[in-house]
């Protein structure tokens, strides 16, 4: 078995069947996958519909708990699966059209520890694509320079990593947190000997038209951003080399940052100000993290003095 897609299951009803066809429908290489539903309880009639696809095809398997997040879920597809590669696919998102056959060709080419890919963003409301905008890299490099040099470590879903490594690096997903791509990309990355990024999208990541980070925002996403933060920091003081510590500091620092500037919808409230004044000093603390990187240093090493002195200051004048 060559590729494990892992696919949690919670509240999708309305998506579930579309990410499934998507997946049946390919071309290619469907000999070579095993598909891992894990129903994360789901309340809804999400299961009914992935019952279909399970008699009809004899490499779609379910995996029932009791709700345990998307952590959860993934972890335990992370435990069943037994292919070569792992491809978490959330269940409202769906594959590209011959996405398996470019990403096996890239699989058997490389073999890599970790296949990358730009995503299509599709906005669920008008079907517009919105394509991606961040540096690519040709050939085969380090995840740790794939981390420092600009790539994107957030959405999961855009990695394809070799198993082995995995359970090598006994890499799981933080429990019980929201954002948990944030705390696993940083890790995950650092860790990969190798890494390939796809140029053509094979995976579409719908924005789900009442379902953005912006609109949703509260104190409890503040309060995991916060918990992400320690855990990197715990990974830094075990895993992280020395002469890595001050680019993986700036990370782990952005981690810090969307704590206050994904709140901006909440800043006034008496709940957030009471979660800024509790983790005021770590702003602080971690202000000078902002002149780590090579460019624009003396801009950030500014920015670094006006985030010491009133780290939600700062974010209010960028969002005027």
């Amino acid at each position: 078995m060559l590729l494990s897609i892992i696919i949690p299951v919670y509240n999708v009803e309305k998506y579930i069947y579309k990410c499934l066809d998507s997946i049946v429908k390919q071309k290619n290489n469907l000999e070579e996958i095993e598909v891992i539903i894990v129903n994360d309880g789901t309340p809804d009639g999400s299961m009914s519909i992935v019952s279909q696809f399970e008699k009809s095809y004899n490499n779609i398997r379910v995996i029932n708990q009791s709700n345990e997040g998307l952590s959860g879920a993934r972890n335990k597809g992370i435990e069943n699966a037994s292919g070569d590669y792992l491809w978490f696919v959330d269940s409202d998102d769906f594959l590209t059209e011959n996405s398996l056959a470019i990403v096996f060709e890239e699989i058997k080419r490389s073999k890599v520890d970790v296949l990358v890919t730009l995503l299509n963003r599709i906005k669920e409301n008008t079907g517009n694509i919105l394509s991606e905008n961040f540096k690519t890299f040709d050939g085969v490099i380090s995840g740790k320079d794939y981390l420092f040099q600009g790539g994107e470590s957030g959405a999961s879903q855009r990695f394809i990593i070799r198993r082995n490594f995995i359970m090598n690096h006994n890499l799981r997903f933080m429990p019980k947190v929201l954002h948990e791509d944030a705390e696993f990309g940083p890790r995950m990355l650092y860790l990969a000997k190798s890494l390939v990024m796809l140029k053509t999208p094979v995976y579409n990541y719908l924005l789900r038209e009442n379902g953005s980070i912006m609109s949703n925002i509260s104190v409890r996403n503040c309060e995991h951003l916060i918990q992400i933060y320690h855990s990197l920091n715990s990974f830094q003081l075990t895993d992280v080399l020395k002469e890595d510590k001050k680019q993986f500091n700036y990370k782990k620092f952005n981690i810090l940052l969307l704590s206050i500037y994904y709140a901006k919808n909440i800043w006034e409230t008496s709940n957030y100000r009471d979660f800024y004044d509790m983790n005021v000093i770590l702003y602080r603390k971690q202000a000078f993290c902002y002149v780590i990187p090579k460019q624009n240093r003396i801009k950030n090493f500014v920015k670094a003095v006006l985030f010491f002195i009133s780290p939600i200051e700062l974010f209010k004048k960028t969002v005027k």
